[in-house]
């Protein structure tokens, strides 16, 4: 009896015993048993139970490819066709050799892996070690489904970044150094930064596991097949279309010349139209100091001659109407392009995000742009029937005078001269205002047509007129859009005579005061028996 009951206690302790090994090497709600050994800051139980292994265990992968510490049996065998994965591992890589034994799951992907760039390391004599799966998915302890939404397209594209953007890879294999930056600066790494999960990453248009090559036959991106990858996002696509996205700054089209005579045309004239306009604020701010200065000390000033109204009408109704249109889309088109142009800073994701997303800003922006479109077409409707009724008078003009009143203007900034020019109903400063909206808006309408229907324009315009017309709507959206609130900002709110602002776009009046210091000579035509310098004699008396 005592020899069964000591046989029945060590059949109970082996069952245990056994229960423990299960324990052991399979996932559950608390840690494994291998963790009491087997500490690492990088391996967090949580995290594992919700990656997709969670339900593997720990010999499924460590098992035949680890030191057999724990096995009174030699580790399984290495099929021969993993043999030299196994002796370049050893040889090259620092990965770990479990890694290896992902094939024993995912075959499909070892087989598509093995014909990739990505695996030329193990398939030719390479000096340096490739990438291998923790370098694209991360700590295989962690690994999420790869539609997972807690997976974004910045966290996707970045992955590629890691080697593709690294100077040490550029140089140890010689991958090309603008592929990052590149993407980076085109629509579709500007939509990915600023969080939009439906633009292109790198797989999309690569391929995931079986990358190729591009000179290869096989690889989506060769320039034959290109296309028909370009068709899954853009109906419609042809060679000419897909050539315009490349790995190629957008400055730089090939051997064509004409993007970047668009980049550089753009880049001088935005760079000397803000320092002159910022320059000519400075020297106007001074010369409005000065005048601020000599009436405290008695100086004096033109008055509004008796019997005169108080203010004239500036701006009809449909001209007000016309400029809160352009206000309003304006600032819509700002708030909702320049986040996509500075896509690179945080500032620009929370914007999007306030938009409700990328694809809602895009949506806000064609609305931005119709309405412009709306102001554009009502003005020229509205000159058009001022010709008709023989009432429109071509005082916009550009004229030898305006050069003239400029230097005299600033001459009388800085007191060269005692009095300003007399200027007429439009004065330099409203000219430039007016032709620089003609000019934006053509350039920015036409240019955003192509923005918005790219397929289309690309199936007859050659691609280096696409590409230079994508770089010059962004290019003059910077331009416009600084200039406004630097130049047009200044003279209608922020100068101090007029500060907080020029209420004519809100009632269309101008006080006749303003209207005799800053329109002298339209003064005279509308009130031409009036002399205001007798007029304020006889008031004084």
């Amino acid at each position: 009896m005592r020899v069964c009951y000591k046989g029945l206690v060590l059949g109970l302790f082996l069952i245990i015993g056994f229960s423990g090994v299960s324990m052991e090497v399979k996932a559950a709600d608390a840690p494994p048993p291998c963790l009491d050994c087997h500490r690492t800051p990088e391996f967090d139980f949580g995290v594992f139970q919700k990656s997709v292994h969670g339900s593997q265990s720990c010999l499924d992968c460590h098992g035949g490819y680890d030191t057999p510490t724990h096995h009174s049996n030699p580790p399984m065998p290495i099929p021969k066709d993993q043999e030299a994965r196994v002796l370049k591992y050893q040889k090259k890589s620092k990965a770990p050799l479990a890694l290896l034994a992902c094939t024993n799951c995912h075959s499909d992907v070892t087989a598509a892996l093995a014909t990739s760039v990505h695996e030329k390391w193990i398939r030719e004599d390479r000096p340096a070690a490739g990438p291998t799966c923790v370098d694209c998915h991360g700590s295989i302890h962690a690994v999420v489904k790869a539609e997972s939404k807690n997976l974004g397209s910045r966290q996707k594209a970045s992955s590629c970044g890691n080697c593709h953007g690294s100077a040490e890879q550029i140089v140890k294999t010689s991958i090309g150094q603008d592929v990052v930056p590149t993407y980076q600066d085109s629509i579709h790494g500007k939509l990915v930064a600023v969080g939009s999960d439906r633009a292109p990453v790198c797989h999309t248009c690569h391929g995931n596991h079986g990358i190729l090559q591009v000179t290869d036959a096989n690889s989506p991106v060769n320039p034959e097949n290109k296309p028909k990858t370009c068709a899954k996002c853009h109906e419609g696509a042809n060679a000419a279309f897909a050539s315009v996205v490349s790995h190629r700054p957008m400055a730089h089209h090939g051997s064509h010349p004409g993007p970047h005579w668009t980049h550089i045309f753009f880049s001088y004239l935005t760079t000397l139209t803000l320092l002159g306009l910022s320059a000519h604020i400075l020297i106007d701010l001074f010369g409005e100091i000065r005048t601020q200065v000599r009436r405290r000390r008695g100086a004096k000033h033109a008055g509004v001659p008796a019997g005169l109204p108080e203010a004239v009408e500036r701006l009809d109704l449909h001209q007000r109407i016309q400029h809160w249109l352009l206000i309003s889309s304006v600032i819509l088109l700002v708030i909702t392009g320049w986040p996509i142009r500075a896509a690179a800073i945080q500032t620009s994701r929370t914007m999007i995000a306030f938009l409700g997303g990328a694809h809602m800003a895009g949506i806000l922006h064609r609305i931005g742009a119709g309405v412009l479109i709306v102001a554009g077409v009502y003005h020229i409707i509205y000159l058009l029937m001022l010709a008709r009724k023989k009432r429109l008078k071509l005082l916009m003009v550009p004229a030898p005078k305006d050069i003239v009143d400029l230097m005299d203007n600033l001459m009388y900034f800085v007191g060269i001269r005692k009095e300003r020019p007399n200027f007429g109903r439009f004065s330099y400063i409203e000219k430039f205002d007016y032709w620089a909206v003609f000019w934006g808006v053509a350039i920015m309408v036409g240019t955003g047509f192509v923005y918005w229907f790219p397929v289309n324009f690309a199936t007859w315009l050659p691609s280096w007129i696409v590409n230079a017309a994508q770089l010059a709507h962004g290019e003059e959206a910077t331009l416009a859009a600084l200039a406004l609130f630097v130049w047009h900002f200044y003279n209608v709110h922020l100068r101090p005579s007029i500060f907080p602002m020029n209420w004519a776009w809100l009632n269309g009046k101008i006080s006749t005061e303003a209207l005799i210091e800053e329109h002298p000579l339209e003064y005279k035509e509308m009130f031409p028996n009036q002399d205001t310098n007798k007029n304020n004699d006889k008031k004084k008396h």
